[in-house]
């Protein structure tokens, strides 16, 4: 059975988002662009990788 989705609650949040390279070159390892995003106060929340889903520029 599906379940719907519902979302209690909605927040604009500002975060800092670094955009980096990563890889060493190979065909296992290509070289793809890293974003990371950080809360103001310098905690970690979440990576995404380019090659997981393509994201474009901010």
């Amino acid at each position: 059975m599906e379940q719907d989705y519902r979302p209690k609650q909605a927040k604009t949040a500002e975060v800092i988002i670094v955009e980096a390279t990563r890889g060493k070159g190979t065909d296992d390892d290509p070289i793809r662009g890293v974003y990371q995003f950080w809360s103001k106060q310098g905690r970690f929340i979440t990576e995404k990788d380019v090659t997981d889903f393509p994201m474009e520029r901010f």
